[in-house]
């Protein structure tokens, strides 16, 4: 295992950062198929595997970016801008040839223990003005067992964001500044279906919204009101109780599910009483390299799960 507090003081910094891209409402590029990239994506990046690999220096990294893409999508003026913002951050120099390296740290390396990074989890949010979060998980032996998600945007009072987390086993909360108190995380244990608060992906290109209808018709949940959340600040709503579940069902040509993903948000939501799984009913499976190995998810506390799951099986068959 590992302890994820030496990476606190990174994450609010990135959080910092990535509000202060967004005041500058700069352009943003495209890898393709609609997948938005920013400055900020790059920054944060290099500031997550930066303090990785000084914290846990012998372990992998899959993360979302690469120094190829940073030097192909970020025009020269705007590698500056984001390696100045970095400069301000750590108090020190920064060059877009240290960006460069520091985005590439520890990703060409497999380890029992691998780390997952999106830098920006719910880019699409993140660019529109709506919710996203800094992902951070670890995999032992393929098996998410830890995860950070510093979710800049979720609703509270000081309007500070909340940072989620593992530790020992258990999940935990607090406001994204150093010296909050933090508190213990639990799921919900709603299981009345005139009651349960569900949730729905925003990404226009994955959204299956008749196919969620018809699962939540199925099993009898009411569905006048289904909030909209980008990113894993699902997963981080679901693990909080502030929704009792949420499914992702597959439809054809969506596209894959990348493991950085649902890593942090799988790893939280278990440590906090909570399910994940397939749309078959069988844990995730995080060994088929940067993918997951079946596209579609349920993540649910544990009393309503068992209906839910019951209802995916009825509209899929």
């Amino acid at each position: 295992m590992a302890e994820l507090n030496p990476l606190f003081p990174t994450v609010f910094q990135a959080a910092v950062l990535a509000r202060r891209v967004r005041k500058l409402a700069l352009e943003y590029g495209d890898k393709g198929g609609e997948d938005p990239v920013t400055i900020a994506d790059y920054g944060i990046q290099a500031l997550l595997l930066r303090a990785l690999h000084t914290h846990y220096p012998d372990d992998g990294i899959i993360a979302e970016e690469d120094s190829s893409h940073f030097y192909a999508l970020v025009r020269p003026e705007q590698q500056q801008l984001i390696a100045d913002l970095l400069g301000e951050a750590l108090g020190a120099k920064v060059s877009t040839d240290d960006i460069a390296r520091w985005l590439d740290y520890g990703q060409n390396r497999v380890r029992d223990r691998m780390w997952t990074v999106d830098p920006i989890d719910g880019t699409r949010g993140y660019v529109s003005g709506r919710r996203y979060s800094i992902a951070v998980g670890l995999l032992i032996d393929h098996q998410p067992v830890a995860g950070l998600l510093g979710c800049v945007e979720y609703p509270d009072a000081g309007k500070q964001g909340v940072l989620f987390y593992t530790q020992a086993g258990k999940a935990f909360a607090q406001p994204m500044t150093a010296a909050a108190t933090p508190w213990q995380i639990h799921v919900s244990d709603t299981d009345d279906p005139t009651l349960l608060r569900t949730l729905l992906a925003t990404d226009a290109i994955d959204i299956d919204l008749p196919r969620v209808r018809s699962i939540l018709e199925a099993g009898h949940i009411a569905s006048d009101v289904i909030e909209p959340v980008d990113g894993q600040d699902k997963y981080a709503m679901v693990a909080a109780g502030d929704a009792d579940f949420f499914v992702r069902p597959s439809r054809p040509g969506s596209p894959q599910h990348y493991i950085w993903d649902h890593v942090p948000g799988v790893a939280i939501v278990q440590a906090a009483g909570g399910v994940v799984s397939d749309l078959d009913g069988e844990p995730l499976v995080f060994s088929h390299g940067t993918v997951l190995a079946k596209y579609g998810v349920i993540v649910s506390n544990p009393r309503a799960y068992p209906r839910v799951l019951d209802a995916v099986r009825h509209v899929r068959a």
